[in-house]
């Protein structure tokens, strides 16, 4: 019997007392509601790898929540992001989350792609990681 297909969410946790655009990929941890393959490197936003089911949605949200905001997450441009898993190549945020629809199709490999967020509301000052995804075979 094959699991059922749910949406991944996915969660930024930022370390706001120590976060600047320098150490970005130290600072910030990631995590999903799923469970990852044992190889897979949690945490760090350059390894870091969310499985996808293919049809569904990922969300993306900040934690703290009210001090983390994804803004916007969008594909690598040209071929650069690997494998096209996203559905729409740009997606934009609402109350500090991002929700994107993943194609419905298999598809082999990871996409890198670019997440946005604001710490503490800055405007002016936006980060931007890289993690990956894949879908569940």
């Amino acid at each position: 019997m094959s699991k059922p297909k749910i949406d991944t969410v996915v969660t930024l946790t930022v370390d706001l007392g120590s976060i600047n655009q320098t150490n970005k990929n130290t600072t910030v941890t990631f995590s999903d509601n799923r469970t990852t393959d044992p190889g897979e490197p949690k945490g760090k936003p350059s390894d870091y790898v969310s499985s996808v089911d293919k049809g569904k949605n990922i969300t993306w949200q900040g934690a703290p929540a009210g001090y983390v905001d994804v803004i916007m997450v969008f594909k690598k441009p040209g071929n650069s992001g690997g494998a096209d898993i996203l559905k729409d190549p740009s997606n934009m945020g609402s109350g500090g989350k991002v929700t994107a629809k993943i194609k419905d199709k298999d598809i082999s490999g990871t996409e890198s792609y670019y997440v946005v967020f604001l710490v503490n509301g800055d405007t002016t000052n936006p980060y931007i990681i890289d993690p990956k995804i894949k879908i569940n075979t």
